[in-house]
């Protein structure tokens, strides 16, 4: 999660659900009617944002599911066969952000099929961003967001969308916030 936490506790399996100000910049980047899956899903949070934007779950796991609905299992254990066999099906979640899970993650999702992952935007400037950064074709800034529930404040930290993809032949391109 975050480096600065405000003297908070770090969450079991760095859990921390995803508010719905951190959807809407995504949702211009996403095509109407989109079908995804979601491989981190904690408690359904993305899912019920998304959802209210008419971009369809076809399916969500996680190690340590929230919601009835969430399937238990690892996303680095997901395969081809795990996911619906129709094309433009995407990964998008709100991802643990430590580099044990976060480097692992990256890889094997974006292998897997196009991925949008939702990261502290410190996180690209880092060595342990930079061998993933060839394979990001868009990341799209959402600003400060309030991550801790009860919080009153938005975080220390800025965020941004970014989407990782098996070949990507160009540039990142930058998307400030609007």
């Amino acid at each position: 999660m975050s480096k600065r936490q405000g003297g908070r506790a770090k969450s079991a399996n760095d859990f921390y659900p995803t508010p719905a100000s951190a959807v809407l910049p995504l949702i211009p980047f996403l095509r109407p009617g989109l079908r995804y899956f979601e491989p981190c899903a904690g408690a359904g949070d993305l899912i019920k944002h998304l959802a209210a934007h008419k971009i369809h779950c076809v399916g969500a796991c996680d190690i340590e599911p929230r919601g009835d609905f969430i399937a238990r299992q690892s996303c680095l254990e997901l395969t081809s066969n795990d996911l619906p066999p129709y094309a433009g099906v995407a990964f998008i979640t709100n991802p643990p952000h430590t580099h044990e899970w976060l480097a692992p993650i990256i890889e094997h999702l974006r292998k897997l099929r196009p991925t949008w992952l939702l990261l502290p935007l410190d996180w690209f400037a880092t060595r342990q961003a930079a061998p993933h950064l060839i394979h990001c074709s868009h990341i799209v800034a959402i600003g400060r967001m309030k991550i801790f529930t009860g919080s009153e404040s938005t975080g220390f930290d800025n965020f941004a969308w970014a989407r990782f993809q098996r070949d990507h032949p160009g540039d990142t391109v930058f998307h400030g916030r609007i």
